[in-house]
């Protein structure tokens, strides 16, 4: 329910300095919602584990291989959803030290989930993360090579990365 409509609409019955303060109000207001979103997913997380751990050590009602539809006949929560709140309940600690220094973000369920996606490890975007995910990826690879491909693979590719370098780099001016 929005309480704009309480704001008289004439010039001379409100002044800039209400308005300013209604409307840092109402951004506390909504920022507050988007923290209260997050926490009450990870609450909803933590009952979910809680939950599916008591149907897999035994305490159940529900028949082995039943959790999904006892879930969705029971919780109203689809599959998909009720993962995201375990991950973000599973990764509390860290969602909430991001919230913390996150005061002017838009702060929502994208943004947490975002904060522990599996994309990769860093919290790099674009060109530079893409990056740095590749290059996480070639050292994985590196590492299933047998013991005595390891070094002159590593080499070959050395020699590759300093040859496409040569090539950006601007040539210069004599």
């Amino acid at each position: 329910m929005s309480n704009v409509a309480e704001i008289p609409s004439t010039k001379s019955e409100v002044g800039l300095a209400e308005l300013a303060t209604r409307i840092k109000s109402l951004h506390a207001d909504v920022m507050g919602a988007g923290r209260n979103i997050i926490q009450k997913a990870m609450d909803a997380g933590d009952a979910l584990i809680r939950a599916k751990r008591m149907v897999k050590d035994g305490e159940r009602v529900v028949k082995h291989g039943e959790w999904l539809p006892w879930l969705r006949d029971n919780c109203g929560v689809s599959e998909r959803r009720a993962q995201d709140y375990m991950k973000l309940a599973a990764n509390r600690h860290k969602i909430e030290a991001a919230m913390k220094s996150a005061a002017g973000a838009d702060l929502s369920l994208k943004w947490a989930l975002g904060l522990i996606s599996d994309s990769g490890t860093s919290d790099e975007k674009g060109a530079l993360g893409k990056y740095e995910r590749a290059q996480e990826t070639l050292i994985k690879k590196l590492s299933k090579l047998e013991p005595d491909d390891i070094e002159s693979a590593a080499q070959r590719t050395i020699a590759e990365l300093n040859a496409a370098v040569g090539a950006m780099k601007p040539a210069k001016a004599a």
